[in-house]
């Protein structure tokens, strides 16, 4: 994982989940699953906060990834960053706080430095830059 650079199969579950909380509150109100969600939004809040199911997921992971104001504006206002926007807020805070501490726990187990000029959070490998502008050593 260090050389691809890539995140944990669990950081792309935790956004498709709050992609799909983008979409929910996006969905225009004549939709009965609007309803449901908005039901089961304002259970959760104000009265059980049961441990299981979407919404205690949803509230961990806002809370986990620092992005409950967004759910609170929400319910406060009705009002939700668009698409384009709430993808870009979930690729800038969950995804390379994913690669951070994947390359913070790698950096502190190396204990030679070895990976320390393999390793840069936020972007890919030098090893794929040299491997791309020299591909005759690819058998290699």
């Amino acid at each position: 994982m260090c050389v691809s650079n890539a995140s944990p199969i669990v950081t792309y579950v935790d956004c498709s989940k709050l992609k799909f909380l983008g979409q929910l509150c996006r969905l225009s109100p004549k939709y009965l699953v609007k309803d449901v969600f908005h039901n089961r939004l304002l259970r959760y809040m104000n009265l059980e906060n049961q441990s299981v199911g979407f919404m205690a997921d949803v509230y961990r992971l806002l809370g986990k990834y620092g992005l409950l104001q967004f759910l609170n504006e929400y319910i406060e206002t009705g009002l939700f960053p668009t698409k384009f926007t709430w993808k870009m807020i979930i690729d800038k805070t969950v995804i390379l706080q994913a690669k951070i501490a994947v390359a913070q726990r790698l950096l502190c187990s190396d204990q030679f430095n070895l990976l320390g000029n393999v390793i840069r959070p936020g972007n890919c490998s030098p090893l794929w830059d040299i491997a791309r502008a020299n591909p005759n050593l690819l058998t290699a």
